[in-house]
């Protein structure tokens, strides 16, 4: 049995608040319009608002929209509640993320006439001790009772989802491709190209036609891919309920305010939780299929915070894959205040024995990039990696704080560059004495330039650092550039860029 809760925050919230019944509702914060949506009711998913979105793209959007502060910890609290109601039916119940649930019920049906009485039994057990209605699929594996409620399959009365092996051929079978359970855009693009275009075509052919059709597409590499997929076509699931898998794996940090109040020393800190919490999940031989980061701010006697929980399109144990979606999250979400506690939270757990997808063209390389941070942290220490942020940086593929200055300090010599040379052009036919030794000056200054930004140059380049695009506006200087592949940007005020300019001329005319 899979039981669903279908946007439990959203859920709890319309719970708790009755008189919005009728109405769509999201979870955010009310008072700020550059909030996050962080969940979204059924009858708001209707009106097309989605997770992620801005309050303020949220109401235009859906202009009676509710939006409720968030409670995270009343919502942990039923969270667990409900948990304990589940294990009162079976000992055998497994934790998927904080709004779905596995148990298996077996034994405990048979004192049933049907397993969808007992389903209906556990929905109003739930909905009588907190409030939130919950969705049950119910099939003869772990993957059949969760497809049978992803894809509506012979839906009973009150949301109760049915989907047993005579039904496969004539229903789930007819679903597209990318309906099967892990099949995210890479992989849909493979089986259109294998012209397997439901999941019909994956699961009548027979296992080793299948990996050798995939082999051909994806390489020789593919063959637990093969076998997971075809299984899953085929509703076969050898899992079972497990009653002790780790929930999550979490770390956090309270930190000194007037010490972390800049993005580049919050991001610093992220990175070693993010390789803290990576490592204890390796121990544990599990991946992760969400990323939650989560931070308080504060500010004087004003009091702020942020929380994202991200959905990966498959299981992962690669300390940069993380990495990566974590910094996005704080940049996307930190408002600029200082930042007094951080956190970072591993869940939706996956057994490393389970291949989901992972494997690939980049896996040997990926995988190798993991080994030389995880030996790295091993032998010496998080300490050490805190302290040795370029080579983490390479493992993670994110710019660190270091570099980030020096490229601060490259696009302020060109600048000062540019104004050197339109300088010079300017004093070309001067034939004046003290004119002639102000050019002189600029001269040199403009030479030390030049030296100063080859060294850059360099330097950036042999960290795989590249500068793709530069726009200004009246107000900022917009960097593009890559970073060991990934794409980033940089901006600088105007009004800093003048200011440094006045410091730096100050400091070569002394020179000189």
């Amino acid at each position: 049995m899979f039981i669903d809760f279908q946007s439990l925050y959203a859920s709890m919230e319309k719970a708790a608040h009755p008189q919005y019944k009728n109405r769509p509702v999201v979870v955010g914060d009310p008072a700020s319009m550059d909030g996050m949506v962080l969940a979204v009711c059924p009858m708001a998913k209707e009106r097309g608002v989605l997770t992620g979105w801005l309050i303020r793209e949220a109401l235009a959007k859906c202009p009676e929209l509710v939006v409720i502060r968030p409670r995270i910890k009343a919502y942990i609290e039923i969270s667990h509640l409900i948990s304990n109601i589940l294990k009162s039916y079976s000992d055998q119940f497994q934790p998927f993320s904080i709004d779905e649930q596995f148990i298996d019920i077996t034994i405990s049906a048979n004192l049933y006439d049907t397993p969808e009485e007992l389903a209906h039994i556990i929905q109003n057990h739930i909905f009588l001790s907190t409030g939130v209605w919950a969705r049950i699929g119910i099939g003869p594996t772990k993957i059949m009772a969760k497809m049978a409620i992803d894809n509506c399959t012979k839906e009973g009365p009150e949301g109760v989802f049915t989907l047993w092996r005579e039904m496969l051929e004539s229903t789930f079978w007819t679903l597209p491709v990318k309906q099967l359970f892990m099949v995210g855009a890479r992989m849909t693009r493979h089986f259109t190209q294998m012209v397997l275009l439901t999941i019909g075509n994956i699961a009548r052919l027979e296992l080793q036609e299948f990996k050798s059709r995939l082999s051909i597409e994806m390489g020789k590499q593919s063959d637990n891919l093969a076998v997971y997929y075809w299984q899953m076509a085929r509703g076969l699931d050898p899992s079972l309920v497990k009653t002790d898998i780790q929930e999550s794996f979490s770390q956090s940090r309270a930190l000194q305010l007037q010490i972390f109040r800049s993005l580049a020393d919050i991001e610093a800190v992220l990175l070693e939780l993010i390789i803290e919490v990576s490592q204890q999940m390796r121990r544990h031989n599990y991946r992760t299929a969400v990323v939650s980061i989560s931070a308080i701010e504060t500010e004087g006697d004003q009091t702020g915070g942020f929380s994202r929980q991200i959905k990966l399109s498959q299981p992962t144990f690669l300390i940069h894959e993380i990495a990566e979606i974590a910094v996005k999250v704080l940049r996307e979400l930190w408002n600029g205040m200082p930042v007094s506690r951080l956190s970072v939270t591993l869940s939706e757990l996956t057994d490393e024995s389970i291949v989901l997808g992972t494997q690939n063209k980049g896996m040997d390389e990926r995988g190798h990039q993991k080994t030389i941070c995880s030996r790295l942290h091993h032998k010496r220490g998080a300490y050490y990696v805190g302290r040795h942020g370029a080579q983490v940086a390479k493992a993670v593929k994110v710019s660190t704080a270091e570099e980030r200055l020096m490229i601060s300090k490259y696009i302020f010599l060109l600048y000062l560059e540019k104004m050197a040379h339109k300088e010079l052009l300017e004093l070309e036919n001067s034939s004046y004495p003290l004119l002639r030794v102000y050019k002189m000056t600029i001269y040199n200054v403009l030479n030390q330039f030049i030296n100063e930004i080859y060294f850059l140059r360099r330097e950036l380049r042999s960290r795989n650092i590249r500068m793709l695009s530069e726009n200004h506006s009246s107000a900022d200087i917009y960097l593009r550039y890559s970073c060991r592949g990934y794409e980033e940007h940089f901006v600088m005020k105007q009004e800093v860029m003048h200011s440094k300019i006045k410091e730096q001329i100050k400091h070569y005319t002394e020179k000189f």
